[in-house]
């Protein structure tokens, strides 16, 4: 359905400028009291939303498939126990690589693919990941 045969609709709120992504938990703009997050609560929840984004437009799953479930339970807990806790820079310049091999080559498919998708479905959360 296009703008010319749906006057009525705006483009922007249409399901063919996101690819119908309005139906998936991962479109939200709304950054709800996210100044009182942690650092480390903050990058639990963009570890969760590049999953899922990986996870949905990649994998094609409505859910979460039991291989990403794993690693962001991983993710998770490593971010739990980081030892820089707020004063943590991103995991690519950490001194100490705290995944193992095959979870932080999998983490890393994961951000390569959803890193810049980011800005499409998640602007506002990209945008912050990169500048704080």
């Amino acid at each position: 359905m296009s703008l010319i045969q749906s006057p009525g609709r705006s483009f922007w709120k249409s399901n063919e400028f996101f690819g119908g992504a309005r139906n998936f938990k991962i479109f939200n703009f709304s950054p709800k009291n996210e100044h009182k997050m942690s650092r480390i609560e903050k990058e639990k929840k963009v570890v969760k939303l590049m999953i899922n984004l990986y996870c949905q437009k990649k994998e094609g799953n409505t859910e979460l498939c039991d291989d990403c479930t794993k690693l962001l339970e991983y993710a998770e807990k490593r971010l739990s126990r980081c030892k820089f806790g707020d004063q943590k820079s991103s995991c690519q310049k950490c001194p100490i690589h705290c995944y193992n091999p095959e979870m932080r080559e999998k983490i890393r498919d994961v951000m390569k693919f959803s890193g810049p998708r980011m800005l499409i479905y998640q602007p506002y959360e990209a945008i912050r990941h990169i500048f704080c």
